[in-house]
């Protein structure tokens, strides 16, 4: 069972657009579009794969192609590439004789205006920069630590990566098993991996806390001696 993937449409091209029109757009149609009920038994990710494509089950994956190729994104780099001198100047000509026209042929244009707007653009600049490296140097400052602080990190070695990502990935299929259980009740195949992935999950967590330090604060985990919340870094800044 396949879906359609993205949808078209033709825009409206007005006889006064200053762009070139795009004859056709598309959107993305989501799998979930075409399902009125998700039925059980359905194919899974491995929960590995499940965390890096954001969905257990490929019914419901829905892949992002990017419509740009090397070809456009070479030209979004060198818009100018493949022009001759001239072809590139002329915009830029056209550029300067509107602005020349905006200044000049308005009749409330002043010829000391643009002068004054300059000289003053630059002043705010100037102070503006120098306040900014100010505060930045009182604000590194403030972060310098305190004479003779030794601050306290876990180790960062492969096994701790590995526990972690493991557990990441099992805790995504676990949350999508519970939702999918909360309208399939009684599905009992789901509800066994649900609970496998549960005993799992707990080994992992243990494993990794045995290790390296409690996963969670406020009595959800033990502690060596000394206190090991402390210790950074935290699992959500790995």
């Amino acid at each position: 069972m396949k879906f359609p993937q993205q949808g078209e449409f033709a825009p409206f091209v007005g006889p006064f657009d200053p762009c070139p029109p795009v004859l056709c757009k598309t959107y993305v149609l989501p799998p979930n579009l075409f399902l009125s009920f998700q039925p059980p038994g359905l194919p899974q990710f491995s929960p590995e794969e499940a965390l890096t494509r954001g969905t257990l089950w490929p019914l419901l994956f829905s892949p992002y192609q990017p419509k740009r190729n090397q070809g456009e994104a070479s030209n979004m780099e060198h818009p100018n590439q493949g022009q001759t001198h001239s072809q590139s100047q002329q915009p830029h000509e056209q550029e300067n004789q509107h602005q020349q026209q905006n200044q000049y042929h308005s009749p409330y244009s002043n010829p000391y205006q643009y002068q004054y707007q300059n000289q003053y653009q630059s002043q705010n600049q100037y102070q503006s920069q120098n306040q900014y490296q100010s505060q930045a140097q009182d604000y590194n400052q403030a972060r310098d630590p305190a004479p003779g602080f030794t601050p306290h990190t876990k180790a960062g070695d492969a096994q701790f990566y590995a526990l972690l990502e493991k557990l990441q990935a099992v805790d995504f299929v676990l949350v999508e098993l519970n939702l999918y259980l909360n309208t399939h009740p009684d599905d009992l195949q789901a509800i066994e991996q649900f609970n496998k992935l549960t005993r799992e999950r707990t080994a992992i967590a243990n494993e990794y806390q045995l290790l390296y330090g409690p996963l969670q604060n406020f009595g959800r985990a033990y502690s060596k001696y000394p206190w090991e919340w402390n210790q950074s870094p935290w699992p959500w800044q790995v």
